[in-house]
């Protein structure tokens, strides 16, 4: 009986330790790249440019463009091998445009970014504490207070022509 017992807990512990060198499988989705957006409350007038994916990916190329739309002046930043890039500005009116290529997929980001917009705020922000209006490349607004920060977004993967 008890070389049975032994017997049994020797495979639910070879079993088990079995399980752990196994793999398990990834969500779809998970390694897609966010961009995260944060205006610190110490800063009046930086904005904080963060890339990541749900999983610890390391992404084979970044190319953030940071054009500012006051001077327009741009800024590139480009990054190979690279976990989650982070860029800063202290732009207060700019177009956030980023492109990742993740082995053989390809995302991008793009949006305009207006740092305490003051004119033609919805009523309904009025009272809140603003801190941008995003208007996305499709022309879609979206207005972003204190309490949403940090901003994220998922970036979109761009699906390839078969042609």
């Amino acid at each position: 009986m008890m070389k049975k017992i032994l017997s049994i807990i020797t495979v639910l512990l070879i079993v088990t330790l079995l399980l752990g060198c196994l793999d398990a499988p990834s969500v779809p989705g998970f390694d897609y790249p966010d961009v995260i957006v944060y205006h610190p409350e110490d800063s009046e007038d930086e904005t904080i440019i963060n890339l990541r994916a749900m999983e610890l990916v390391m992404f084979e190329n970044v190319v953030i463009y940071i054009n500012s739309t006051e001077n327009d002046e741009t800024r590139r930043v480009e990054r190979n091998d690279t976990f989650g890039p982070e860029v800063s500005t202290t732009h207060s009116h700019f177009e956030l445009d980023i492109f990742v290529r993740q082995e053989e997929e390809r995302y991008n980001f793009n949006a305009t970014f207006e740092l305490y917009p003051e004119e033609n705020v919805p009523e309904e922000y009025q009272d809140e504490e603003l801190v941008y209006r995003i208007t996305f490349y499709d022309g879609e607004e979206d207005y972003i207070t204190r309490d949403d920060l940090p901003f994220t977004e998922t970036l979109n993967r761009i699906e390839e022509d078969d042609n």
